[in-house]
């Protein structure tokens, strides 16, 4: 308690350090600017970024279900990780599989999104 009572301010303040704050207050600016800078780097160095680098109207990831009758593809996207369908034809299901790494090139069609195009990764 004896620490208390030497740094004891009589106006009812918080006791303050016997150190000096003008080092330490740039000290805490320093850390907190680099950690915000960190959580930064973190979150946009995410796999996040993979569909924005494949370019505009385009999504990546994995295919998980293919339905040829229904002429449609869904493939959970790389940065959403969500289930994304895209109309098909026919001739875009050749050679791909559940489970392959693509990259799907798609306009909008009214409500739906219709592939244009699906490159292997």
């Amino acid at each position: 308690m004896h620490w208390y009572w030497d740094n004891f301010e009589p106006r009812g303040e918080p006791p303050r350090s016997r150190q000096g704050t003008r080092v330490e207050e740039p000290l805490m600016r320093a850390m907190l600017l680099f950690l915000g800078l960190a959580t930064l780097m973190f979150v946009n160095g995410s796999p996040a970024s993979a569909c924005e680098a494949a370019g505009p109207n385009t999504h990546v990831g994995a295919i998980t279900a293919i339905d040829p009758t229904g002429r449609t593809l869904t493939l959970k996207d790389a940065e959403t990780t969500k289930p994304i369908v895209f109309v098909v034809t026919s001739e875009q299901l050749r050679g791909i599989k559940v489970a392959d790494e693509v990259a799907v090139t798609y306009r909008v069609d009214g409500d739906r999104l219709r592939a244009t195009s699906i490159k292997r990764n």
